[in-house]
């Protein structure tokens, strides 16, 4: 059960849930989202930005749960109590795995989705976007909690093309990084579904079965513990001189993705990082290289460049818009209650060559 809004070009793949749900929502999505928080408390501090940030005044650092502290939070009220003010505040947060091999794992997967890409099939998925960049996107899904799916699943090519897509990103340091990351973002974002289930109130059931032997959603966990996720894997390319047009112009610091929330309940995605081809043909990701400008709509409606950095955010998790058709729709009469999805969107970075894309 899955819907993206247009401009993030989902509504091209839709995978089939094996349990037809009444649909009192928009969807479900948990997303593992390739793109490139601190304390305690939110911070905030005088900044300047271009482009989509023109309106931008300050930068956003989310608060940072270690992955024992968010399952800590099924049990420690204080924990709880926390994330309530955050999701009602916010709708933000960010996640460290503590665990050091993550960084590894997301670096030869980020590599391996380049050079995977290179090999992908002419009409695979790409979007283009109005500062001259373009998106390329290879997916899979997760059933459930930790059941992942292999990847690449069928994006519309025919038979053939998938297999050749499959031996070219065939790899078995790839494919092993893959599993072991897919994993373990799936772990993280099954722990924040039964938290969240926990500390929100909704009516029970949360959905009924559309058939009458079926079984219903009694809460939100139920929801996502037995839904399909869908995991994205974008490469995105900067403009090239000899691409643009007079109606494409590659303009420094324009907004890539206009300011949007997600139609899905929630997306964990990982923050991107620049990769590039080096003169062997080896694909190297570039930690020092700036990989792009993630902002944020405020609750006060304000606009704020995010950092992801101070202490590091190894997985974020956003709110999206269907908290307000799950969550918010049984608690209407105090808005202070309310959680909150997170309007958000990004620049690509202008300082990229040929050879470098942002995964």
């Amino acid at each position: 059960m899955m819907f993206k809004p247009p401009s993030r070009g989902a509504h091209f793949f839709r995978q089939k849930s094996t349990r037809r749900v009444k649909m009192r929502t928009l969807g479900i999505l948990l997303m593992t989202f390739m793109r490139v928080v601190s304390g305690k408390s939110h911070q905030s501090e005088p900044t300047h930005h271009r482009g989509l940030g023109e309106d931008a005044t300050s930068v956003f650092r989310p608060r940072v749960f270690s992955s024992a502290e968010l399952k800590e939070g099924l049990n420690d009220e204080s924990t709880q109590n926390e994330l309530k003010e955050i999701l009602r505040s916010d709708g933000i947060l960010g996640v460290n795995t503590a665990s050091g091999d993550f960084k590894n794992l997301k670096k030869t997967v980020y590599e391996g989705v380049a050079r995977c890409r290179d090999g992908a099939p002419p009409k695979m998925h790409v979007s283009p976007f109005p500062d001259g960049s373009e998106r390329h996107t290879l997916a899979s899904y997760t059933e459930g909690i930790g059941d992942v799916e292999p990847f690449p699943i069928n994006f519309g090519w025919n038979d053939e093309a998938l297999d050749e897509l499959k031996q070219h990103c065939e790899d078995k340091d790839f494919t092993r990084a893959l599993k072991n990351f897919r994993e373990r973002v799936s772990e993280i974002t099954g722990d924040f579904s039964r938290v969240l289930s926990k500390i929100v109130s909704t009516k029970e059931p949360m959905l009924k079965h559309r058939e009458k032997d079926g079984e219903d959603y009694a809460k939100l966990k139920d929801v996502l513990e037995r839904s399909k996720h869908l995991e994205h894997f974008h490469n995105y390319i900067p403009p090239r001189p000899n691409d643009l047009s007079q109606n494409k112009v590659a303009t420094p610091g324009a907004k890539t993705i206009d300011m949007h929330a997600d139609q899905g309940i929630f997306i964990a995605f990982t923050p991107g990082l620049v990769v590039e081809k080096d003169q062997s043909g080896k694909y190297v990701t570039k930690p020092d290289v700036k990989a792009e400008d993630f902002y944020i709509e405020k609750a006060d409606n304000s606009i704020a460049k995010c950092d992801f950095t101070q202490p590091k955010a190894e997985i974020v998790i956003m709110l999206g818009d269907a908290v307000e058709h799950l969550i918010n729709r049984d608690i209407p009469d105090d808005f202070s209650e309310h959680v909150r999805s997170v309007p958000h969107g990004m620049s690509m970075p202008t300082n990229l060559n040929s050879e470098q894309s942002r995964i």
